[in-house]
């Protein structure tokens, strides 16, 4: 098969698994976690004991398909728990944490297993689609529960058709899984130029009227890859941007605080997890303790932001919330909590899939595009601490990944 036609059906067996056999796996344990996530929107909030039947699932799922996880997302895991037992013994050191709550640390590291658990099973998943040569097989499960089932449970929740339009342009579970296989139909589906066009008109208008800038820049992205950018030359300008705009905008935080008070908080939430950073000598703190600080003060102002209610205004829930609320980095908050091993960890298992040269140019430029929103999402946001995006991030570093398997099966057969 030539290897820019991943929509051609295939026979293969997968790692053991025949397809009929892995299918049936498909719709018992991974399609109704996914789309749960594409419609339950930003209901999905926070860690539950409901909320661990999707971890639970997919780790099912991904034993059952007998798929071996990413050799580094599987050295990530053991390092990560590594870590958790450390902190359990009180042996991780401090810099400015005030708290640690023994009883916050499976909380913590809940959401970073789900991640790993997520990323594994999309991985399985896709493999098994791009081998069968149907990768958008489902793709009208996540359409229907993305765009219908999603606006009615938030309309059941209380918000209204603005909020709930404008919640599209967030990187939220619902919206990135909606945007891997959008991705995908926009560079491999046989539609019309006019039904192309329409679609990409419709994500671009989108941009346009929502607040999120996160997710206008992932637009004009979209456009320049479509428009013959070079895929793997524009992955490396943004990630490029995003550290240098970063390092450059620490020393204007007074003035951006003039601007936008949200931006100021955040950069001054990495300015923290780079002090404990360096305070821990690269070692980090650990789990069971606040990775913000109650309240900051802007340099040059007068202005005292304070990021968290006081500690004896908070129910004991709140307090194990407060203490898991990340810093609005998912890269700085690794290097916070596991240091420089674990953040270096996370760099191999973001960007080792997208390393790779692929063969086909449509399947270079479809991972490149996930790949950004993924990046994006990651570094403004505190994606992998939070229920409400690791899911989604976790289903398109999947599908990188899986990409990356068939474009290697494809080269050497």
């Amino acid at each position: 098969m030539h290897a820019d036609s991943p929509t051609q059906p295939i026979l293969y067996r997968f790692h053991g698994s025949g397809i009929l056999t892995s299918r049936k796996l498909d719709k018992l344990f991974f399609l109704p976690t996914i789309g749960l996530m594409a419609g339950m929107g930003d209901l999905l909030s926070n860690v539950s004991v409901g909320y661990l039947l999707l971890p639970l699932s997919w780790l099912t799922y991904c034993v059952s398909v007998r798929t071996p996880p990413p050799k580094w997302l599987l050295t990530y895991a053991a390092f990560t728990l590594a870590i958790g037992a450390v902190s359990v013994l009180h042996l991780m050191p401090r810099s400015w944490q005030e708290h640690f709550v023994l009883e916050v640390i499976p909380r913590q590291l809940v959401p970073v297993f789900s991640f790993c658990l997520c990323y594994w099973a999309a991985t399985s998943y896709f493999s098994n689609r791009f081998y069968e040569g149907r990768a958008l097989r489902d793709a009208m499960l996540i359409i229907v529960c993305g765009l219908l089932v999603r606006p009615l449970t938030s309309l059941a929740s209380g918000d209204d058709w603005y909020t709930i339009y404008n919640s599209y342009g967030s990187f939220i579970n619902s919206t990135t899984i909606l945007l891997i296989f959008l991705t995908h139909f926009l560079f491999f589906s046989r539609m019309k130029k006019i039904q192309r066009f329409i679609t990409l008109t419709s994500l671009v208008t989108l941009g346009l009227f929502t607040h999120y800038i996160q997710f206008r820049v992932f637009c004009a992205i979209t456009v320049a890859i479509i428009l013959g950018a070079p895929a793997r030359l524009t992955v490396a300008a943004v990630v490029c941007i995003f550290v240098l705009g970063y390092v450059f905008a620490q020393s204007y935080i007074p003035e951006i605080y003039q601007l936008d008070e949200n931006a100021a908080i955040r950069l001054l939430l990495s300015r923290g997890a780079a002090q404990s950073f360096v305070d821990t000598m690269g070692i980090g703190i650990g789990y069971g303790t606040e990775s913000v600080q109650w309240e900051y003060q802007f340099a040059g102002t007068s202005a005292i932001n304070n990021f968290l209610p006081a500690v004896e205004t908070m129910s004991n829930l709140e307090f194990e919330r407060a203490l898991s609320r990340g810093v609005h980095n998912s890269f700085m908050q690794e290097a916070l909590r596991s240091g420089v091993i674990g953040f270096t960890l996370l760099i191999l298992v973001f960007f080792q899939p997208i390393w790779h040269r692929f063969s086909s140019n449509r399947l270079q430029r479809s991972v490149a595009v996930i790949f950004c929103f993924s990046f994006i999402s990651c570094f403004v946001n505190p994606a992998l601490e939070s229920p409400l995006q690791l899911g989604g991030i976790g289903m398109a570093l999947g599908y990188i990944c899986a990409a990356k398997r068939w474009d290697l099966q494809q080269s050497s057969s």
